[in-house]
C-alpha cells in the first residue's frame, strides 16, 4: 500500500479549503508477545494496529479525528470528522501546524540503525526455545530459586509516515524487541517455624536488534538478585547513605523526566517550576534527553509532528537549563520545539515526552561507590515511586538491598522506607558510576546518595 500517496491525498483534499492547513499521521505496527511459565506456552498473541491520525488548523483551532479505514469511504468521514472537530473547536492562540517542512533537514540515519532486518526471519520456535533456555538458566544458578514467576518475549515492527500542508513529507521505520524474567527464591524464617522466606528477582532489556538481546545473562541476574535477598532484615531508623542501582535511579529519572516536560512546567504541576537558570542539582550532575543517541530504543530521525530529534541537554553541571517542547509548548514560551512530541499511537494527540532520557556517567567505578561508604543501603529495589507528588516532588517508597558496612556487603535488608523530596535527593547525590545502563528509554549509572532519611524499626 502506497501511504505516502494516500496522505498526500488527504493533505490535498484539505488543502482546497482556504484558511485551513492540516497534518497527517500514520501508524502501522506489528507486534509478537509471547509468555512462558514451566517450560510450557503460557500466552502468545500478534497485535496489530494501523491507521490515520488527522489534524486540521483554523483559525486558531484544532480538529482532531483518526481512522482504522485506508479505503475511499473510511477517509472521506475521516476529513468530514474532523473538519467538523475544527469548527466546534476552542480557540487557542498557540493552536498551529507545527513549523516544520519539506525544507528543514531531518537527521540521517541508516535504515540498519533502527530496523533488524533478521528479526522477521527468526521463527517463532526459535524465540520460544530462548524463553525456555532463560528459565531453566535461572532455575539452575541456585537450588533456592524454586520456581520461575514469568518470563516474556515481545518484538515489533513499526512504519510512520508524516505529512503537512508546508510540503513535509516524511517518515521511517524501526523495530523493537524486548525480555525479561521473574525468579522465586525460597529459604528458611527461623523466627517462624515450618514458614518460607519468598523473595523476587527480576531483569528486562529492550533492544532494537534481536542479537542485542543477552537471554541468558538476564535469567543469571533476577535469580541471582532473588537469593541476595534470602535472609533479608530491617535496620533502625536512621540518615544513612544509599547507594542506588541503575534499575532504581531509573525509576526516580521517570519522575523526574515528567517534571521537566515544559506542559507540567506550564500549568505549575512541576517541581522545577520558575527553577530555569537555576541550580537544581549536585555540579557533577548532568542530565541529557538525546532522540539522535546511536542505539537508543527511543532513536528516530523525527519525532510525532515531523521535527528533527535532537541532544537537549536539560541539567548541565547541576543547573537546569532548559524543558522538553513540543510545537505547542514551545510557542507558548517563544522558544523552538526540542523535538519531543509523542504520540501513543494514531488515535492520540501529540504531546510533550522523552526519546533516551538519562542522567550521565561519571568516573567511578560502581565497585568503588561500594567501597568508599563506611555504612549505608545499596538500594536494589523501590516500590511506591508512583504515589510521589508531581508538584513538589515528595516521594516516600519502600526499598529493599543490602546493608553495606565497611565497604562491603554485611546482609540484607528489606521492609524499609526512605522519603525526602527529589530536589533535595539531587543535590545530595555525591558521587556518579561509570555504569551507564538503559532499561527502555531511560538510563542511569550507579548513584550514591549522602544523608537520606531511612524510615526501619
Amino acid at each position: 500500500m502506497d501511504y505516502l500517496k494516500i496522505g498526500k491525498d488527504i493533505i490535498e483534499r484539505v488543502s482546497r479549503s482556504k484558511g485551513e492547513e492540516a497534518e497527517v499521521y500514520i501508524r502501522i505496527f506489528r507486534a509478537i508477545n509471547v509468555d512462558i511459565s514451566q517450560q510450557k506456552l503460557e500466552n502468545f498473541n500478534t497485535p496489530e494496529s494501523s491507521g490515520i491520525g488527522l489534524r486540521i488548523f483554523s483559525k486558531n483551532r484544532m480538529g482532531f479525528a483518526y481512522t482504522t479505514g485506508f479505503d475511499r469511504e473510511s477517509i472521506d468521514r475521516l476529513i468530514q470528522h474532523t473538519k467538523s472537530n475544527t469548527l466546534s473547536g476552542t480557540p487557542d492562540e498557540w493552536n498551529s501546524l507545527p513549523q516544520v517542512s519539506r525544507q528543514e533537514k531531518s537527521n540521517k540515519f541508516l535504515r540498519e540503525d533502527l530496523y533488524d532486518e533478521q528479526l522477521t526471519k527468526i521463527s517463532v520456535g526459535i524465540k520460544i526455545d530462548k524463553l525456555i533456555e532463560m528459565e531453566k538458566k535461572a532455575l539452575a544458578f541456585d537450588k533456592r530459586i524454586k520456581r520461575v514467576f514469568r518470563t516474556t518475549y515481545g518484538d515489533s515492527q513499526h512504519e510512520i509516515f508524516i505529512l503537512n500542508s508546508k510540503g513535509l513529507e516524511t517518515g521511517y521505520t524501526g523495530t523493537h524487541c524486548s525480555c525479561g524474567l521473574i525468579a522465586v527464591a525460597e529459604g528458611k524464617m527461623f523466627l517462624k517455624k515450618g514458614s518460607k522466606e519468598i523473595q523476587l528477582g527480576s531483569d528486562f532489556a529492550v533492544k532494537r536488534k534481536f542479537r542485542e538481546l543477552h537471554f541468558n545473562g538476564l535469567a543469571e541476574n533476577a535469580a541471582r538478585r532473588a537469593v541476595s535477598l534470602l535472609g533479608a532484615k530491617r535496620v533502625r531508623t536512621q540518615r544513612a547513605t544509599i547507594v542506588f542501582e541503575p534499575l532504581v535511579v531509573s525509576s526516580f529519572l521517570n519522575f523526574i523526566s515528567r517534571g521537566l516536560g515544559a506542559d507540567s512546567v506550564q500549568k505549575k504541576k512541576s517541581p522545577f517550576a520558575g527553577k530555569k537558570g537555576k541550580r537544581i542539582a549536585n555540579k557533577i550532575v548532568n542530565i541529557v534527553d538525546d532522540g539522535t543517541l546511536r542505539g537508543g530504543v527511543a532513536t528516530s530521525p523525527i519525532d510525532d509532528e515531523g521535527i528533527p530529534k535532537r541532544r537537549t541537554v536539560l541539567v548541565k553541571d547541576g543547573i537546569l537549563s532548559t524543558f522538553l517542547y513540543d510545537s505547542h509548548t514551545a510557542r507558548k514560551d517563544k522558544v523552538s520545539s526540542t523535538g519531543n512530541a509523542i504520540r501513543s499511537s494514531f488515535k492520540a494527540l501529540p504531546s510533550v515526552g522523552i526519546t533516551n532520557f538519562f542522567l550521565e556517567k561519571g568516573k567511578t567505578r560502581k565497585e568503588e561507590l561500594i567501597a568508599n561508604t563506611d555504612k549505608g543501603l545499596y538500594a536494589m529495589e523501590i516500590m511506591g515511586m508512583h504515589t510521589a507528588d508531581p508538584v513538589s516532588g515528595d516521594f516516600s517508597v519502600g526499598v529493599s538491598g543490602l546493608w553495606i558496612e565497611r565497604g562491603k556487603f554485611s546482609f540484607p535488608v528489606h521492609g524499609i522506607t526512605i522519603a525526602g523530596n527529589v530536589l533535595d535527593l539531587l543535590n545530595s547525590i555525591d558521587a556518579i558510576g561509570d555504569d551507564l545502563e538503559f532499561y527502555g528509554s531511560l538510563g542511569s549509572p550507579t548513584i550514591r546518595i549522602s544523608n537520606l532519611l531511612i524510615s526501619g524499626e
